[in-house]
């Protein structure tokens, strides 16, 4: 594949990526600037936008109405300012830009912090959507529920490493990190008969400018063996597309003394 990891914003768009930040009006939407102009912010530089420099803002506005009735965006029309719209609406209007050149691959940073049930299910229908199309949706957050909902694979995260990855019922039903077994712990039952305590993981994270010797996690682990402290444990496979890193996973661990 092509490694734009370190390209400039336009190649990974080019190149077929769409970004849904978390800051929806810091990195996103330029609040001074009508629906239209938003709507048009990657794609005014394509021909049918623009002339020699000129932009066509007739074509710009149908695009937008476009949108507005798509993903149903409720909003006084394309020449509104955004930020007269709800944080619901604003969110809709990104995704429609985002989406509207059928990405290859979607990153979506938290998408529905801060919106309402209503709003958050329209989100996470878009999503799903786009995942069944074929786009590769890359999905951050920190809402159990939504990543166990909506996510084929699911990724932990602890210190900025990946520390478990696997299918969303790998992790759900059979973790295998200390840090996913007290996410899990942490995380509240729907079920109606369900009265397990919630239990929050003690402790804090490391300072990552000053990061541990071994295991980021040990310091705030019940389980945590000398090995953990003093070697960062390796990546295996504890199931068929699932990995851990984790020494509690591993028969032969190095010599503590």
């Amino acid at each position: 594949g092509d490694n734009i990891s370190k390209a400039k914003v336009r190649r990974r768009i080019d190149r077929g990526m769409a970004f849904i930040p978390e800051d929806r009006y810091g990195f996103a939407l330029v609040r001074e600037m009508r629906v239209a102009e938003n709507a048009a912010i990657k794609a005014y530089r394509r021909p049918e936008f623009s002339r020699g420099g000129i932009v066509n803002y007739k074509k710009l506005s149908k695009q937008a109405e476009s949108f507005i009735e798509k993903f149903e965006i409720k909003t006084g029309g394309p020449h509104s300012l955004v930020q007269s719209m709800s944080g619901g609406n604003a969110q809709k209007l990104i995704l429609a830009r985002e989406t509207e050149a059928k990405p290859d691959v979607i990153l979506a940073s938290y998408p529905v912090r801060g919106l309402d049930i209503k709003a958050t299910e329209s989100i996470h229908r878009i999503l799903v959507d786009e995942k069944n199309r074929g786009a590769g949706v890359l999905l951050v957050s920190e809402d159990l529920d939504e990543i166990f909902q909506l996510c084929d694979r699911v990724a932990v995260m602890y210190a900025g490493d990946i520390v478990e990855i696997g299918t969303s019922d790998e992790v759900y039903y059979d973790p295998r990190h200390p840090y996913t077994w007290g996410l899990l712990k942490s995380m509240p039952k729907l079920s109606a008969d369900s009265k397990e305590e919630l239990i929050s993981i003690e402790g804090a994270p490391p300072d990552l400018f000053a990061p541990p010797k071994g295991c980021a996690f040990a310091a705030r682990c019940e389980y945590a063996m000398e090995v953990c402290r003093e070697h960062q444990p390796p990546f295996v496979d504890v199931g068929d597309n699932h990995c851990a890193a984790c020494w509690l996973n591993m028969k032969d661990v190095p010599d503590e003394n």
